[in-house]
């Protein structure tokens, strides 16, 4: 109500003519009543992008340095032999793999692109994707 999506929204759209390339990535918190999905803004962020015309550069850089994450979107990949190496890969993915996982990801993309990631009502957001906000911003803090 005090017009923060507002000031994003003017922020990107002025970002976007200023920085050639910049890749944006949104993802949405939602209030949870009981349990909620982990990583939910941050898959939300990659669903909307991989149905983009940025999946040319998000989708292969996904696949090679976060396989655990990739598995979420099998439907968006077409072979079964993607889905399969996938499946292979990521068997018993533990939760500190996923943080590894996006941080690589997250950093392969930003070594060739300007990325703006958005994450809205982020007080709403689930446990693991506050860990996972820690984690980016402790890597952030090295580079």
């Amino acid at each position: 109500g005090m017009g923060k999506t507002s000031l994003c929204a003017e922020f990107l759209k002025q970002a976007k003519k200023t920085v050639p390339g910049l890749v944006c990535l949104t993802g949405q918190c939602v209030e949870q009543y009981g349990s909620s999905e982990s990583y939910l803004p941050f898959l939300n962020a990659f669903s909307r992008s991989l149905e983009s015309p940025a999946r040319s550069f998000l989708e292969p850089a996904l696949i090679s340095h976060a396989p655990a994450w990739s598995i979420q979107f099998t439907s968006t990949f077409a072979t079964s032999d993607i889905r399969a190496q996938l499946r292979q890969e990521t068997m018993g993915a533990t939760p500190e793999r996923m943080l590894r996982e996006m941080g690589e990801y997250l950093s392969a993309l930003a070594r060739k692109k300007t990325i703006v990631l958005l994450l809205e009502d982020l007080h709403w957001a689930d446990a693991s994707s506050l860990n996972l906000v820690r984690y980016l911003g402790h890597l952030i803090g090295q580079m």
